[in-house]
């Protein structure tokens, strides 16, 4: 009797399941918000590395606001207020360059910015500015506190003393007390603050699939990813034995040291018609044995890991986009030109004018455009997605304007660029305090 219970309530679940996957798709879809464990402050953090937005190259989250980098400057936005201010408390502080050296608290020239364990982590280039004067001090990963003070050097990254102008630290990932990182094509980790002799290698191997040998590794790097106690990253530009590049995601035991190939992009035959050949992954997003992926004017897809059985999620039906995933949300920016242009007609629409925000069921959740941006920036060209996090999309604009001073006659650029915050249940729209002006 139990187990015809059992078998019975089974036989429900599975009818559920399967009618909550819409007509996209037939196969059963995993409750991905519902099994994401990961902690703020130890882990890393998925909603944040997702990013569309080429000119913000990190953003990360706290508590109670975002840290982001852009131009060489950490802003801080309020999660709450949306008041946005430079991480810098130095009263006499104009936060630009003057007298030939850089010395406010908010100045960072790094490709990489995380919170971690109370603290902000970052790294720099090989040179670093000292006294006006660039010295090269290899690359390095550095700590400061929330409110932009006390910069200090945590650990090398670089295993030439002094540095290496021929070798560089790409993809740092800060995760339950490892950093992750590449150095010249190949993937290593150690204990944050170790010494970097004490570096593990995960992955160097610098071979074809036809055991040729890579011509230059430096062309091939890595997106890192975490999900519990596994480690994940893509490697891009892996050559295949027929010549064509295949991007390549592999999974990472620390504790056992183990490293397993779990998938590559899917052949055109398993995602339709569509030539896959050459073409690689935009955005993706690992998550309970599944991989979440957005391949540029193509539709998302997923793969389960285990068995490699490859589903479309959505049909986007968009020649070209952005996609941002999260824990709770996919969300899609169109980057197709629709003929759409300023409302001064000052500026041309690159793309950017509508944003979808889908579940993981493959149900558009809401459509919201984004014109209104453009009415209120008139000089803005396009929209693009910074984060997914808390229920809302933070949409970070770009804004071009090239133009002649008709006294010199002297050609001059001017950038414009603003973050809004839409809530994602209501599709309202509010421009927070942050924006940057620059013209040269």
């Amino acid at each position: 009797m139990k187990k015809r219970f059992l078998s019975v309530a089974l036989a429900v679940m599975l009818t559920m399941s399967l009618a909550a996957c819409g007509d996209n798709n037939s196969a059963k879809l995993p409750n991905i918000s519902g099994g994401d464990t990961s902690v703020l402050g130890t882990d890393f953090q998925k909603n944040m590395n997702q990013s569309t937005s080429f000119d913000i190259s990190s953003i990360c989250e706290t508590k109670d606001g975002y840290y982001f980098q852009y131009n060489c400057m950490v802003y801080y936005v309020d999660k709450e207020t949306g008041d946005s201010t430079v991480l810098c408390g130095k009263p006499d502080c104009d936060h630009t360059h003057s007298e030939g050296k850089w010395d406010c608290n908010a100045f960072v020239s790094a490709d990489f910015l995380t919170y971690y364990n109370g603290k902000l982590y970052y790294n720099n280039g090989n040179y670093v500015l000292e006294n006006g004067s660039y010295v090269n001090k290899g690359e390095r990963l550095f700590s400061m506190n929330l409110d932009g003070t006390e910069h200090d050097v945590v650990q090398d990254l670089d295993f030439v003393p002094g540095g290496d102008t021929n070798s560089f630290v790409t993809a740092p990932m800060i995760h339950r007390g490892n950093v992750y990182f590449s150095y010249s094509g190949a993937l290593y980790t150690a204990e944050l603050g170790a010494d970097i002799e004490h570096a593990t290698l995960i992955y160097g191997e610098q071979k074809a699939d036809d055991g040729s040998m890579i011509v230059n590794p430096h062309e091939m790097y890595y997106e890192l990813w975490a999900d519990g106690d596994l480690i994940y990253f893509m490697a891009k530009n892996i050559r295949q034995a027929d010549g064509t590049y295949k991007d390549t995601l592999y999974s990472y035991n620390p504790q056992y040291g183990k490293l397993d190939k779990i998938w590559q992009v899917p052949d055109k035959t398993d995602v339709g018609a569509w030539d896959t050949t050459g073409v690689s992954v935009s955005q993706w997003y690992v998550s309970n044995g599944y991989i979440y992926f957005y391949l540029s004017g193509n539709d998302i897809w997923y793969t389960e890991l285990s068995t490699g059985e490859t589903n479309k999620l959505i049909d986007l039906n968009l020649e070209a986009g952005a996609a941002t995933f999260s824990n709770e949300y996919i969300a899609v920016v169109n980057k197709e030109y629709n003929g759409f242009t300023s409302f001064t007609g000052e500026s041309s629409v690159t793309g950017g004018d509508t944003l979808y925000v889908y579940d993981y069921n493959g149900k558009l959740v809401n459509e919201i455009s984004l014109k209104q941006i453009y009415k209120d920036c008139d000089t803005v060209s396009a929209c693009n997605i910074l984060c997914v996090n808390d229920g809302k999309v933070y949409i970070h604009t770009d804004a071009t304007i090239t133009g002649i001073y008709s006294e010199s006659f002297v050609s001059n650029t001017i950038q414009e660029h603003y973050l809004y915050v839409v809530d994602i249940g209501s599709g309202q729209l509010e421009k927070t305090g942050w924006s940057y002006y620059h013209e040269y």
